[in-house]
Formats: structure tokens, C-alpha cells, sequence
């Protein structure tokens, strides 16, 4: 089992373990009441956060929801868990291996400091801006991701002869390149989808059928989930999870609880948007 999984599993465990202390019946009884509409009279105001390239904006749940850095199974982004609730978690996370193959932040960087560095320190920072041309998603990223590279070794070249004008000019010349590339959100969210594997071994696990949707203008999908632990209606688990796709970068909303929470984050998934970002395609 990889790393990633281990992580998910055993975060998994902790809730599990966690929901057999779940709230109070008269805490779930006044939960049950709210509609996405009630919660969202209830949240703060957006807050804008950026974990790599793509700022994303959302307004996170109530003070009593403990905040938390959300960092495994290739995610990178916010969790949030509920304080005496047996468990009840939502996290936005971005999906790292989709935003991270055109390596337009580490481009950016390294034109921003081309002055600054010692020749040994533009070949290892121009290695790691190389972009990631290993099993294309798309024919318009094969296109820009070759033309990319090819402006990056003529850069090397340029570099190498002491011309840091013409070095810029090439690493510029990459970066218009990689602006032309465009991820549709059937082409990237494949492999980010839940599918219950691992989960197994803590109750039977039911899923939906993958619905369309917008978040912020943008195509999205959601995915419903259960996890039954037995006949009691109390041991089922719920969870949704929405995917959507903005400026080549592969988002993820996730809820998993009891069902008198799905309504606040699905209010909270209401308020996301993306502001401009340094790497626009």
C-alpha cells in the first residue's frame, strides 16, 4: 500500500473510532433543521487561500469546525473537523499531480530571479521548471509541453554563452507556450475519483453515480458515497465529494459525517471561486 493510502486508511481509522462518540441527539435534531440556505446565513466571509499556483476562494465553516492542513493522498489544501462531533470532516484540497506538469511556478520564479543566481544554481532550477511531458493528457499539451522544452535547452545554450537577455527571451518565450495548454475536466478527474477501494474493511460501500454540475462557472462533478458498518442506521457513514477544474488545476470538495452536515458543505461549496492566478492559461 503506498504512503498516500496508508495516510487516508489510517485517517480513516481515527474516524471511524471517532463517530462511535458522535454529538447529541439534540445537537443532530437542531443540525437536521438547516437547509444550504440556513448555513449559509451562518458562514464567514471567503477567504482566499493558494497552497500552490491557483489561488481559490471559499468561506470555511463555523468557529466551532477546528482548521487543519490537509496534506495526503496528493492532495494539498484545508481540512476542517468538527469539535465534538464524533468526527464530522470537510476538506478543499487541490490534486497536486495535475497542476504541478507544467511547472509554470518554478518558470515564473526562475525568471523573476535569473539575476540572482550562480550558474550552478540556473542548471538546477531550469532541470526543475522542465515540464512533465511523460503521458500527455491532451494533444494541445504534447504541442506546448515540446515547444516548451525546446525554448528551455535553447535557453541553457544562451545562458551557457553569458547572453542572460536571450536566456530571459527563451524562458519567456516557454512560459507563452504553456499558456496555450487547456484540460477539460473528463480529461484530468479520472484517476482523483473515489472509488472506495481500501475502505472496504470498514463496512460496505455504496456509491452514486457521478452527476454534472457548475462550482464558480466551471464544470464539476459530484459523487455521492455510503459506508454501512452494520444494520443500525446510526453506523452509516456519508460523504460527498466535487471535483471541479480551473485554469488546468484539479480541485476537490469532500464531506464525510453524518447526514445533517451535508447541507453546510454544500453551502459552503456555493461560495468557491478562483481568483486570477500568476500562471493563467
Amino acid at each position: 500500500m503506498s504512503h498516500s493510502r496508508v495516510s487516508k486508511a489510517l485517517a480513516f481509522v481515527l474516524f471511524v473510532l471517532a463517530l462511535g462518540c458522535s454529538e447529541s441527539a439534540e445537537n443532530a435534531s437542531e443540525s437536521v433543521l438547516k437547509t444550504p440556505m440556513d448555513w449559509a446565513a451562518e458562514l464567514p466571509a471567503p477567504e482566499e487561500f493558494s497552497w500552490d499556483d491557483q489561488p481559490i476562494s471559499f468561506s470555511p465553516p463555523p468557529a466551532d469546525w477546528e482548521r487543519q492542513r490537509e496534506q495526503s493522498g496528493g492532495l494539498l489544501g484545508a481540512r476542517f473537523v468538527k469539535h465534538v462531533s464524533g468526527g464530522q470532516a470537510i476538506h478543499v484540497a487541490e490534486v497536486t499531480a495535475v497542476g504541478r506538469r507544467d511547472r509554470c511556478s518554478e518558470l515564473e520564479a526562475l525568471l523573476q530571479e535569473l539575476d540572482e543566481l550562480n550558474p550552478r544554481e540556473f542548471q538546477s532550477r531550469l532541470q526543475r521548471a522542465q515540464p512533465y511531458l511523460n503521458d500527455p493528457i491532451n494533444q494541445s499539451e504534447e504541442t506546448a509541453f515540446e515547444a516548451a522544452l525546446g525554448r528551455l535547452a535553447d535557453a541553457k545554450v544562451a545562458y551557457r554563452a553569458g547572453d542572460l537577455d536571450e536566456t530571459r527571451g527563451r524562458i519567456s518565450a516557454a512560459l507563452w507556450d504553456l499558456r496555450w495548454v487547456e484540460y477539460a475536466l473528463d480529461e484530468v478527474v479520472g484517476p482523483a475519483m473515489f472509488t472506495g477501494k481500501g475502505y472496504a474493511q470498514f463496512g460496505e460501500v455504496k456509491l452514486s453515480e457521478p452527476l454534472a454540475m457548475e462550482v464558480a462557472g466551471q464544470e464539476a462533478l459530484s459523487l455521492d458515497f455510503r459506508i454501512e458498518r452494520g444494520p443500525n442506521p446510526d453506523r452509516v457513514i456519508h460523504g460527498r465529494k466535487i471535483y471541479v477544474a480551473h485554469n488546468n488545476r484539479l480541485f476537490e470538495a469532500s464531506f464525510q459525517g453524518i447526514e445533517e452536515y451535508r447541507p453546510l458543505f454544500d453551502a459552503m461549496v456555493s461560495t468557491i471561486s478562483f481568483p486570477v492566478g500568476p500562471c493563467e492559461h
